[in-house]
């Protein structure tokens, strides 16, 4: 299975750790795991790697950066095609220009979008048509269920 991880995912396991967020960091160590196992694979992007180089802190951005480079298992680039569909979901879907990149870009190379942005998972039934989405806990639950 093709796993897309939206850029917060990425970052969690770097960001202050209240309960909610320790819980979504113990879930994607969990999908990490899958992944060593190769139950799954890990889809990175350019898209992902720009938006992290938006980070200010700079120790933050580096270890983001290094943590994409690591551990996924393709790195797509964005073509034309991409970019379409990006922007057949951001109108249907009302998501940000760079959250539809990154549904486009899971629905184009992908099983599932992974994502912790609460702004993309409301609007995950509208996703739907494209691309699974669920949070990190919710893709463990999931994956439990199918084993």
């Amino acid at each position: 299975m093709k796993v897309y991880f939206d850029t917060c995912v990425w970052c969690r396991p770097f960001d202050e750790q209240s309960k909610e967020i320790l819980q979504e960091v113990e879930a994607i160590k969990a999908i990490l795991d899958a992944h060593d196992c190769g139950e799954v694979e890990i889809v990175g992007s350019t898209a992902v790697i720009a938006e992290v180089s938006l980070i200010s802190d700079k120790d933050k951005r580096k270890a983001v950066e290094e943590f994409v480079k690591t551990v996924s298992d393709f790195m797509l680039r964005i073509h034309e095609d991409e970019i379409r569909l990006a922007k057949k979901i951001k109108d249907d879907c009302m998501l940000r220009d760079v959250d539809a990149l990154h549904a486009a870009l899971a629905c184009k190379h992908a099983d599932v979008f992974v994502t912790a942005d609460k702004g993309i998972l409301k609007k995950a039934r509208c996703l739907q048509k494209y691309i699974i989405v669920m949070s990190p806990v919710e893709f463990n639950e999931f994956r439990g269920s199918v084993r």
